[in-house]
């Protein structure tokens, strides 16, 4: 029996709103109950690994990341948070794989850009990073440092104002000199 779409919806919107909250044991009982009835719905199986994500639970993570792949390969969030998980396991060359593969179903996708960035840095391709760098900020997702619980979203006014602020102060600093 399928959850009814309505129903369905709701407790999606429950889950992804206590997910926000950073309450993960409400956002998967949410999630949980669309999976019982629908336990294909890659959009759910991706939050689920988010949850474990949060909840330090790396193993869960990594199952419900691969079983959404195993359902749709091109799901590029479940690309990106898999990318993330070999990231953090060290394992850099997998992590650049998988985040190519998810910009090249969506080159716009501003964390997997981000994080990109981040191994072309620490990889020694600075170039290619800037470049990476450049569309996430565009996309909103910049984050100076790889964290990817913690990527934040800027809006263009506020990325404008941080970096009117960074001249101001080197402004201020010459002149003082």
């Amino acid at each position: 029996m399928k959850v009814d779409f309505d129903k369905k919806e709701e407790l999606y919107k429950k889950g992804k709103k206590a997910l926000e909250m950073y309450n993960f044991d409400e956002a998967g009982e949410y999630f949980l109950q669309i999976l019982e009835e629908e336990p294909n719905e890659t959009t759910v199986l991706n939050k689920m690994g988010v949850v474990f994500v949060h909840r330090d639970d790396r193993e869960r993570a990594r199952e419900y990341f691969e079983r959404c792949l195993e359902l749709d390969p091109n799901f590029v969030a479940s690309l990106s948070n898999m990318a993330s998980l070999e990231l953090e396991d060290g394992k850099m060359n997998e992590a650049e794989v998988l985040f190519r593969n998810a910009l090249r179903f969506d080159p716009n996708y501003g964390p997997a850009h981000n994080n990109l960035a981040y191994i072309l840095k620490k990889t020694g391709r600075v170039s290619e990073a800037v470049k990476h760098m450049k569309k996430a900020q565009k996309a909103g997702t910049a984050s100076f440092s790889y964290n990817p619980q913690k990527v934040k979203k800027f809006s263009k006014g506020t990325l404008t104002l941080i970096i009117l602020a960074i001249i101001a102060l080197i402004l201020w600093f010459l002149t003082r000199a």
